[in-house]
């Protein structure tokens, strides 16, 4: 007994120093959600150290978003409620319904951390709150004439233009709400309407910009730093799918590819090298190589895998990460695109990669997460927790 004691306190100690070293959470910084959701555990990745623990009394679903700081989060629950949580502590801070119907909403917070949105998945709601919880704006998913609504298929934050986009499920538009108080007004019709006085303008901030298009795209990517949505609609195999490029600023289509398979541009990645956009999709049916954008022509190279489930592409140290069908996850050196090594996985692992080391999650019943080390990529430590949902990066 008082050796169990000793290793409580160890661990309490060895947590304790952790955030004193780093003011709050360092950045290696684990957001682990277990128990089938009833409980979340702040872990340091470095070494597995429990920086704090909390059940909870509801059931938190879906990815967490984090505050710039970090010092919030914000958690949806399958009953439609938004619960807010303090860091480093885990500490609930408030708990609000999303007003967006049932089901996990889906969340966005924008980039400075003042204006969370809330959209619903099934139904045609939008609900802003600021940063306590409290709504600022409610808006219904609709067409300009009211006789078409959709759930939200995606929301996503765009720091760099202080806005969020939202793909839509089966409205034949992509949504962009600006969070900016001094957003230019927005002007509804065609580019050259403003410019020969043929509109009459809406407030910009918080205000709806619409992309018309010619089919839903309830599968996206905003590649880093552009205004460019590359945007799937849903796909009938095996007949092509298309791809779409579009400009935000423009509200038009850039071009376009039919593409055998179901791409995926959501689990895509997109980068630039030498001055030039690139485009490695995930789902395709064939290997391919990368599209160079916004031509969306196939580059040289080594082809990537086919049935390709996700793609990831890691900074520091520059590599793309690449899961297979069979849920193996290969690195790929981030200019030849020619495998460095492999790591064996189940289907439905994860793959972080924090510090330029690799984090495998694996969901389940019995599920664990494997550290690994960023040079050699062998295991250096598995945790096990049982029924994990998932895990996410602090300090992205």
């Amino acid at each position: 007994m008082r050796l169990f004691a000793l290793l409580i306190c160890t661990l309490v100690l060895a947590a304790a120093a952790h955030l004193r070293a780093w003011g709050q959470t360092p950045p290696s910084a684990l957001l682990v959600l277990h128990d089938a959701g009833h409980q979340i555990t702040l872990l340091d990745a470095r070494d597995g150290a429990v920086l704090a623990t909390r059940p909870l009394p509801v059931r938190l679903s879906g990815p967490p978003q984090v505050s710039p700081d970090p010092a919030q989060l914000y958690w949806g629950t399958p009953e439609g409620h938004i619960v807010q949580l303090t860091l480093p502590d885990l500490g609930i801070a408030a708990q609000v319904s999303a007003h967006v119907g049932s089901g996990t909403p889906r969340l966005a917070l924008s980039g400075d951390g003042r204006w969370l949105l809330a959209a619903g998945a099934r139904e045609a709601l939008v609900q802003i709150f600021d940063a306590t919880l409290k709504p600022v704006r409610r808006i219904t998913i609709a067409s300009p004439d009211g006789r078409e609504q959709s759930g939200a298929a995606q929301v996503l934050t765009l720091a760099g233009s202080r806005s969020w986009l939202l793909a839509l499920d089966t409205l034949r538009e992509l949504w962009e709400i600006s969070y900016d108080p001094a957003a230019a007004p927005i002007f509804d019709g065609l580019v050259h309407d403003y410019r020969m006085g043929e509109a009459l303008p809406r407030s910009g901030f918080l205000g709806v910009r619409r992309t018309p298009l010619p089919a839903p795209l309830p599968d996206v990517l905003v590649p880093d730093g552009t205004r460019l949505v590359v945007g799937s609609e849903r796909c009938h195999p095996p007949a092509p799918c298309t791809l779409r490029l579009l400009h935000l600023d423009t509200r038009s289509q850039i071009s376009a590819a039919a593409l055998d398979g179901i791409p995926h541009p959501g689990a895509s990645a997109a980068w630039k090298q030498d001055e030039r956009l690139w485009l490695a999709l995930a789902g395709l049916r064939s290997a391919a190589t990368p599209l160079e954008l916004p031509r969306m022509q196939p580059g040289t190279g080594e082809p990537l895998p086919a049935n390709a489930r996700r793609i990831i592409r890691a900074a520091a140290p520059a590599a793309l990460w690449l899961q297979r069908a069979d849920g193996v996850w290969l690195k790929l050196d981030a200019r030849t695109l020619q495998a460095q090594a492999e790591l064996d996985a189940r289907p439905q692992t994860q793959l972080l990669v924090l510090q330029g080391a690799p984090i495998l999650v694996t969901p389940g019943t019995q599920g664990h997460i494997c550290l690994r080390d960023a040079s050699t990529l062998q295991e250096r430590l598995r945790l096990p927790f049982t029924d994990l949902e998932g895990a996410w990066a602090l300090h992205p």
